[in-house]
């Protein structure tokens, strides 16, 4: 026969409010991470496409543009803000940043 634990009142209490700052500190983390994945896959995107030129040859690169992101399928509008945010900040992503992608859309808009 196994013998049933019982938790008080403010033992249990406890344990939630334990608990509840694990979860909230690891899904906060876990943002923070993913949040940091995307702006550096979006800058080493904006990187990539600045290495050919493509805004320097206005008409030619507009078309270059188009076809990138019918293949990515992705907006041509965030293959311009990617690249604007890497001309933005040239020497790499901000390290902890609280700033995420929808902020620096709207910054490269």
């Amino acid at each position: 026969m196994t013998k049933e634990i019982v938790l008080s009142g403010p033992t249990f209490d406890k344990l939630v409010v334990d608990l509840r700052k694990i979860i909230d500190t690891g899904r906060a983390r876990a943002q923070a991470a993913t949040n940091q994945a995307l702006m550096t896959t979006y800058w080493r995107a904006g990187e990539r496409i600045a290495r050919e030129r493509l805004t320097e040859n206005s008409g030619y690169g507009e078309s270059i543009m188009e076809r990138l992101a019918t293949e990515l399928h992705a907006d041509r509008t965030t293959l311009v803000r990617c690249v604007l945010y890497h001309q933005y900040y040239p020497k790499g992503v901000p390290k902890n940043t609280p700033l995420s992608w929808s902020h620096m859309r709207l910054c490269c808009a």
